[in-house]
C-alpha cells in the first residue's frame, strides 16, 4: 500500500460514508496482537504485544526476529513449508492461538488470539446446508425463501443473537430479504437503503476478505508502532472504521460477523452476524464458515439459473409455433398472442419501427406520451432494458405519463417492442442515513429509534411493479428470439 493513498482522520467527514477509510489506520482490536516480519525483521508490532509475550518494546522494531522472538520465529519457520501465500496457518502458542500469514514481498503477518470462549458447531452447520441445497433443488426456485433458510440454520449452529441477509440490487438499492433474530437486537428484515452507505472502497475490501471481524464494539483500538504503512486489508484482527464501530454500539450489537456472498464474480449480498454480547471466538472456524458460505454462494448462482432455464422453457413453448416468416409480422403475431400475457404480465405492448407504432395491444399510453416515451427510450443502448419509474428514470412529468409508470423495452435494429405498466401506490421501509456527527469524544449521539436504524417511510404513487429477476430472464429470452434469422 502506498503511504501517499493513505487519507489521515484528520481530513476525513464522517458524515460523508463514500469517505471513509476502510480500515482504522494503524490499529487493531484490542483482544490480539500483531507482530509484521518483513525478510526476517520485525517491521511492526501492536501496542499491546510487550503485555502478550516477554520482549522490551524499546528494543524490538526492525530487530532480527531470530533474535527477539527466538521461539515464535522457530514455530513459523519450522511449519514454513506449511504456510500457503494468503492463507493464514495456526499453531496453539502458550495460552494464545497463533496465526502465520504469508504475503508478496515476504511479508509475514504473525497474529494472537485468545482461547475462545464461544464455538461453533461446523459440522451441523455443513449437514445442514447440504440438506437445503437438495431441499431447493426441484421444489422451490425462491431466492429469499432459501436465504431465509440460510439466516436460521447459521443462527441454530453459530448460536448468535441476530443473522440476516443484505442484497445488492441494480442501481443504489440495497435490501435485507433475510433475517433470523431472537429478539436481543432490534429486527432489520424489510428495511431499504443505499448502496452509499456501503461505499466502493468497503465493497472492494469485502471481495478481498471475504469474512470480517469485530469482537468487542466498546473496546478501543490498539495503535500499531511502525515507521512504514501496515496493509491490514488481510487481517482479522484489524480494526474497522469508526462508522461500522458507531453503528454497532447504537443497534446495541458488540459482536460482529460479516461474509460476502459472491456470485458470478460479483458482491450479490452480505451474510451479517450480530451478538449483543462480546464473544471470543475460534479463529480457525472462519474459514470453513467462508467455505459454507462459498456453498450458500454456489446454490444462488444456481436457483438464478433455474429461473432463467424456467423462464426459457416456458417462452420457447410459447415461441415455438409457426409465426410468419418476416420479423416484424412474427413480432405483431407474437404480441397479439393471450398467451404472452401469462408469461410476461404487463397492461399492453406497443412494437414499433423506425420511430412509428405500427401494433398496440391493451390500454397503453398514446399520443405525445407514448412519443415521448419512445423518444427517450431509445437512448437505452442495449437490446433489453426495463424501468419502474419512467417519472425518474427517462425525466418525464407525472401529467404526461398518467397512469403508466414502468416499461420494459426490448429491441433490434429498427424494431423496439414496448411492455408497459400502471403505476401503483406503495410504501417502502428505509433506513434513514447516518448524518449525525461522529465526534472524537466518547458522547457520540445515538439514533432514533433504538440504533442506527432510524426508519421513514417513502409512498410511491408514481412507480409500477418492478420488473423481477423472473420478468428480466423472460424480456432475455425474448430479445435473443426477435434478434433470430427471420426473412428480411
Amino acid at each position: 500500500m502506498n503511504t501517499n493513498d493513505i487519507t489521515t482522520e484528520e481530513v476525513i467527514d464522517y458524515r460523508i460514508c463514500e469517505k471513509e477509510p476502510i480500515t482504522t489506520l494503524g490499529a487493531i482490536q484490542s483482544y490480539g496482537g500483531l507482530i509484521v516480519i518483513q525478510n526476517g525483521n520485525v517491521i511492526a508490532f501492536s501496542k499491546n504485544i510487550p503485555s502478550l509475550i516477554n520482549i522490551d518494546p524499546n528494543n524490538f522494531l526492525l530487530k532480527k526476529a531470530s533474535e527477539v522472538i527466538p521461539d515464535l520465529y522457530q514455530l513459523y519457520t519450522t511449519d514454513e513449508s506449511k504456510i500457503t501465500l494468503g492463507l493464514t496457518f495456526f499453531k496453539d502458542f502458550g495460552p494464545w492461538i497463533v496465526g502465520f500469514r504469508k504475503e508478496e514481498n515476504e511479508l509475514f503477518y504473525i497474529e494472537f488470539f485468545p482461547q475462545p470462549t464461544h464455538l461453533f458447531d461446523l459440522k451441523g452447520l455443513e449437514d445442514e446446508i447440504d440438506l437445503l441445497s437438495r431441499k431447493f433443488y426441484y421444489p422451490t426456485k425462491d431466492r429469499s425463501e432459501f436465504l431465509n433458510e440460510v439466516c436460521h440454520i447459521f443462527q441454530k449452529y453459530l448460536g448468535l443473537d441476530q443473522v440476516f441477509v443484505q442484497v445488492f440490487k441494480e442501481g443504489e438499492i440495497i435490501d435485507i430479504v433475510a433475517e433470523a433474530n431472537n429478539g436481543k437486537i432490534e429486527p432489520v428484515l424489510g428495511l431499504h437503503f443505499s448502496s452509499k452507505e456501503i461505499p466502493s472502497q468497503a465493497r472492494d475490501l469485502y471481495l478481498i476478505q471475504l469474512i470480517r471481524f469485530k469482537q468487542a464494539s466498546n473496546e478501543a483500538p490498539v495503535d500499531i508502532v511502525s515507521k512504514q504503512t501496515i496493509d491490514l486489508r488481510h487481517s482479522l484482527l484489524r480494526e474497522p472504521s469508526k462508522f461500522m464501530t458507531v453503528y454497532m454500539q447504537n443497534i446495541l450489537a458488540s459482536t460482529l460477523i460479516s461474509a460476502s456472498i459472491v456470485v458470478d464474480k460479483k458482491l450479490s449480498a452480505l451474510l451479517t452476524m450480530h451478538n449483543s454480547i462480546p464473544l471470543l471466538l475460534d479463529p480457525r472456524s472462519f474459514e470453513r464458515i467462508k467455505e459454507l458460505v462459498h456453498k450458500v454462494s454456489l446454490e444462488l448462482f444456481r436457483i438464478d439459473d433455474l429461473i432463467k432455464k424456467n423462464a426459457d422453457s416456458k417462452l420457447w413453448e410459447l415461441l415455438n409455433q409457426d409465426f410468419a416468416l418476416k420479423r416484424l409480422a412474427a413480432i405483431e403475431q407474437l404480441v397479439s398472442t393471450p398467451a404472452l400475457k401469462k408469461a410476461l404480465d404487463h397492461t399492453s405492448v406497443v412494437v414499433v419501427r423506425n420511430g412509428k407504432t405500427v401494433r398496440t395491444v391493451g390500454e397503453s399510453p398514446t399520443g405525445e406520451c407514448l412519443e415521448a416515451v419512445i423518444q427517450k427510450t431509445a437512448q437505452w443502448s442495449k437490446s433489453m432494458n426495463f424501468s419502474s419509474k419512467l417519472t425518474t428514470d427517462l425525466d418525464l412529468s407525472e401529467t404526461l405519463l398518467g397512469n403508466f409508470a414502468g416499461a420494459m423495452r426490448i429491441s433490434f435494429e429498427d424494431i423496439s417492442v414496448l411492455f408497459f405498466r400502471k403505476s401503483f401506490q406503495s410504501e417502502l421501509k428505509w433506513r434513514s442515513s447516518i448524518v449525525e456527527s461522529f465526534d472524537k469524544d466518547s458522547h457520540v449521539p445515538r439514533f432514533s429509534p433504538q440504533g442506527s436504524f432510524q426508519y421513514f417511510i417513502e409512498e410511491f404513487k408514481n412507480q409500477s411493479s418492478p420488473w423481477t429477476e423472473k420478468d428480466i430472464a423472460f424480456g432475455q429470452v425474448l430479445a435473443n428470439w426477435i434478434s433470430e434469422d427471420f426473412e428480411s
